[in-house]
């Protein structure tokens, strides 16, 4: 570590002021919501909603010619592409200070919200797990631009 003068710490300060008020966070919003996507995908896998409850059941049998698997949500599996990849549907946007995910695949709010007929099972969101990790992540960054200055 190099020593500070008292006549460089207005500029250091400054320094610190500018990377800490616009922190550039693509990189690590970006890793961030990978693992988001992990998140619901598990979700997707063990019925469970982001903050791990568990989704009703389905009431009947798919129709033949559909999944015949017991998982609600999981038919064709194109929701949960949509959410967790790069499918059809796939919303993604990310910049220095911000991170959104999401799908526009036409039956997610019926889904999510649920309808006079169907239940609703969340599948999109951020568990207190994911907004920790996201802390953790910016803070580990914004400490790594701050040791190089």
């Amino acid at each position: 570590m190099s020593e500070l003068k008292l006549e460089e710490l207005p500029v250091f300060m400054d320094t610190v002021g500018q990377l800490t008020s616009r922190p550039k966070l693509s990189g690590v919003l970006t890793d961030w919501l990978q693992r988001v996507a992990g998140s619901l995908g598990v979700g997707f896998q063990q019925s469970k909603d982001p903050s791990g409850a568990v989704w009703r059941p389905l009431k009947r049998k798919r129709p033949k010619g559909h999944n015949q698997g017991t998982r609600p949500l999981i038919d064709t599996g194109a929701m949960q592409a949509s959410i967790i990849s790069t499918g059809a549907g796939h919303l993604q946007e990310v910049t220095d200070d911000s991170a959104m995910m999401g799908t526009a695949d036409e039956k997610a709010a019926f889904h999510q919200f649920g309808t006079s007929r169907i239940p609703a099972r969340p599948f999109v969101g951020i568990s207190d797990e994911m907004a920790d990790l996201a802390a953790e992540m910016v803070a580990a960054e914004i400490i790594k631009t701050l040791q190089g200055i």
